[in-house]
């Protein structure tokens, strides 16, 4: 199943709604990991929407909902890249966001998405 299928009520709904915006910035900036405002011209968010709506739709394998804030994770943005500890703030779309630096919410003056994230293996 395609984004595009998967999310067809919802976009349909933005746009009668003219909330398109917000339908960006909830689930295809944070799969690309950008933001609308980081100087993406509307044009290249044009393009940017095709073709996440063409992506196959990949179901979370964790259901991020129910991880509480501050719970250690790792992530990664490239599968080869190793990975790195931080703590749960939320998720976001196809994105979990972290706190920076290996913050918690008490102590975190700002927080970042990464593209692969996992709960840590405890040995």
């Amino acid at each position: 199943m395609k984004n595009r299928e998967k999310y067809d009520e919802e976009i349909r709904v933005a746009i009668r709604n003219n909330s398109m915006s917000e339908f960006y910035d909830k689930h295809i900036a944070p799969y690309y990991g950008i933001n609308i405002f980081d100087n993406t011209r509307w044009v290249d968010a044009g393009f940017i929407v095709a073709a996440w709506m063409g992506d196959e739709y990949v179901e979370p394998e964790i259901d991020w909902s129910t991880v509480p804030v501050d719970t250690l994770i790792e992530v990664r943005n490239c599968e080869k890249d190793p990975w790195t500890p931080r703590y749960f703030k939320e998720y976001k779309g196809s994105m979990v966001c972290v706190w920076g630096d290996g913050a918690t919410s008490k102590t975190a003056t700002f927080d970042g998405t990464w593209r692969y994230a996992r709960l840590p293996e405890v040995d």
